[in-house]
């Protein structure tokens, strides 16, 4: 698969554009109704008990439904040269951006990467798990690199 940014040519993308990852949401879907087919067999054989405590996580279903529906089409980052925007804010400036970086929780393949940034605008950092987004932390990290640089160099020239 070919990476969104092209390593080496760092003016082939103008934006990059972050929805939710589709295989985390369908992921969870399977796995919820796998556990609505284990509540029917339990009605069915008339364990009440079991069925209770397994009706419990329909309501998670139908969030990961609504996600898997609504919000997998909602653009949850979008990263360019004039700041990053998130999901249905305005954009910030990546003069109001400090310290865009990932940290990495976990050990061997439990690790989980998060994207995270200091918003000075909020006064708060901002923390998004790049497990449930559509790009890869490394491909996260490089756009932020290639767009604030370009920012800079925009800055540059109009200050001349």
């Amino acid at each position: 698969m070919r990476p969104i940014i092209d390593l080496n040519n760092t003016w082939s993308s103008e934006e990059t554009v972050v929805y939710l990852s589709r295989f985390e949401i369908i992921g969870g879907c399977l796995i919820q109704i796998l556990i609505l087919v284990l509540f029917y067999f339990s009605i069915i054989n008339n364990n009440y008990i079991v069925s209770v405590l397994l009706l419990i996580p329909t309501y998670f279903l139908v969030k990961k439904i609504k996600k898997l529906f609504i919000e997998r089409n909602e653009i949850q980052l979008t990263i360019n040269s004039y700041g990053i925007k998130v999901k249905n804010e305005p954009i910030i400036s990546w003069d109001n951006i400090e310290n865009e970086r990932i940290i990495s929780f976990g050990k061997r393949k439990k690790t989980r990467h998060t994207f995270v940034f200091y918003d000075k605008i909020q006064n708060r950092e901002r923390r998004f798990r790049t497990d449930i987004l559509s790009f890869g932390f490394f491909e996260l990290m490089k756009s932020a690199k290639i767009h604030r640089e370009r920012f800079n160099r925009n800055n540059a020239i109009k200050d001349s």
